[in-house]
């Protein structure tokens, strides 16, 4: 993966998250897969035949879909695989993920795959490190469909793993996958506040609703705890209320001075989309860059010094100002 060593690319999939880091070495760990063929497609345009690890947040199908279509292929050897069960998830690509990681195991392609991902798993690379800030083992331990200690239902997203990504011994990216309020809580209440500020957060569940209408609560709490300098909505242009209005005007209020990046161009910023050629996007495969769907298209992080980002702020802005009718990004 020469064009990508040291980097985190938070990579465009649609309606979905998924991460890919690397280090200096070209060893790659990836954080959630997407829905269909995004990091499949990723991963044939950059070269990459070897995944030393790949964490999944948790069971929703737009977190680990993209993996069954890696694991299909055949192109690709993985290391291992974590993940936490989820006994309400009675779909058919939860379903599917689980035979094939058991077929893969058998035949080769994943050296081995393990149920509990929690608070303090990481994989150490050469200079990059990337660790599990939640769920704790409590939570874990209660499981999806059991009670918190305030006696709320824990859910899937309250399940969802929480991971930072950090270079040179200095956090970079928080990735907060779809955690909602009880997963929050889960976090804060353990003392891993401080754990959590990062200058780029990846914000969970696409800018939707966290398991609550307090929006705005939910936001406060969150920003709070990370205070960061770029916020990435990983959304798909095709589904509509992502994020919500409500969730990027708590962010402008909380923090008027962050960047605001989306993946895809929301339907509530634009009904059209540009004609002109997406000349700011970064180097990294986009899945919007065939149908011009992209906005801020797939997010590339340099990790080995300055942490600068592609696209860069102003040909994104310039681009947003030009081609986008009613931003929701931008200040007024």
């Amino acid at each position: 993966m020469p064009t990508l060593r040291n980097k985190l690319c938070i990579v465009d999939v649609g309606h979905g998250n998924c991460a890919v880091v690397t280090d200096r070495n070209g060893d790659v760990v990836v954080i959630d897969t997407g829905l269909r063929n995004g990091l499949l497609e990723f991963l044939s345009r950059h070269g990459v035949v070897m995944i030393r690890a790949v964490y999944l947040s948790h069971a929703d199908e737009d977190h680990i879909g993209g993996l069954i279509n890696v694991l299909a292929s055949g192109i690709v050897k993985i290391g291992r695989v974590v993940l936490n069960g989820d006994a309400s998830k009675d779909t058919k690509v939860w379903d599917d993920l689980l035979l094939a990681l058991r077929c893969a195991e058998r035949d080769g392609g994943v050296e081995e795959w393990a149920v509990g991902l929690t608070r303090g798993k990481r994989e150490d690379l050469a200079d990059v490190s990337v660790a599990v800030l939640g769920p704790s083992q409590y939570l874990a331990g209660k499981a999806v469909a059991g009670q918190d200690s305030k006696g709320r239902t824990i859910s899937s997203n309250a399940m969802s793993a929480v991971v930072r990504v950090d270079a040179a011994g200095r956090p970079v990216a928080v990735l907060a996958g779809d955690i909602d309020g009880v997963g929050l809580d889960d976090l804060l209440a353990d003392g891993v506040k401080e754990c959590l500020r990062a200058p780029i957060l990846v914000y969970p569940h696409h800018g939707g609703l966290p398991g609550t209408r307090e929006v705005g609560t939910f936001a406060e709490r969150l920003l709070g705890a990370t205070s960061p300098a770029l916020v990435v909505f990983s959304v798909g242009r095709g589904r509509k209320g992502y994020p919500r209005p409500e969730t990027v005007r708590a962010l402008r209020e909380l923090l008027p001075e962050a960047r605001i990046v989306c993946t895809q161009l929301s339907q509530d910023c634009s009904g059209r989309l540009p004609t002109e050629p997406l000349v700011h996007l970064s180097q990294a495969f986009a899945l919007g860059s065939v149908d011009r769907t992209c906005c801020g298209g797939s997010l590339l992080v340099t990790l080995d010094g300055g942490g600068t980002v592609e696209p860069e702020a102003v040909s994104h802005t310039d681009f947003i100002r030009s081609f986008v009718s009613t931003p929701l990004c931008l200040r007024s």
